[in-house]
């Protein structure tokens, strides 16, 4: 009868918990400045995510439209629609006021997120220009 071997394997009690991400990016305009502003973001978020132990980019949601209203912004629903469906648990943005018009539609936004179980993070700097000081 032959010796059997038991080699044993160290496994981490938690592991990482995957984060799905997804990037939602709007811009009011085509214009060559805010489509500059666009690819500043999408660079930007993607080297912030391959940094991130356990985060994964799931998709970037693009709006060019202006904030009048949610309902326009196509990508803006498909977001929360993968959200709402567990596709993603996490969404990263410049600025939460691109959920929404105004505080209330914003608020309403992230509160939906928070429903979902989905977490939000925002107020990223994506500029490579100091801003202007005042005298």
């Amino acid at each position: 009868m032959t010796e059997r071997r038991v080699r044993e394997v160290w496994v981490p009690r938690h592991l990482p918990k995957i984060r799905n991400v997804g990037v939602y990016c709007r811009v009011g305009t085509a214009s060559t400045e805010q489509l500059h502003s666009l690819a500043n973001q999408v660079s930007h978020f993607t080297q912030l995510i391959k940094r991130k132990v356990g985060w994964r980019l799931h998709d970037f949601c693009i709006d060019v439209a202006s904030g009048a209203t949610t309902e326009k912004h196509l990508e803006f629903q498909r977001m929360m629609d993968d959200c709402e469906n567990s596709v993603m648990n996490t969404v990263i943005t410049k600025s939460i006021s691109r959920f929404g018009r105004n505080t209330e539609q914003a608020l309403i936004s992230l509160r939906l997120l928070t429903s979902f179980n989905v977490e939000s993070s925002s107020n990223l700097r994506t500029s490579t220009h100091p801003k202007p000081t005042a005298n």
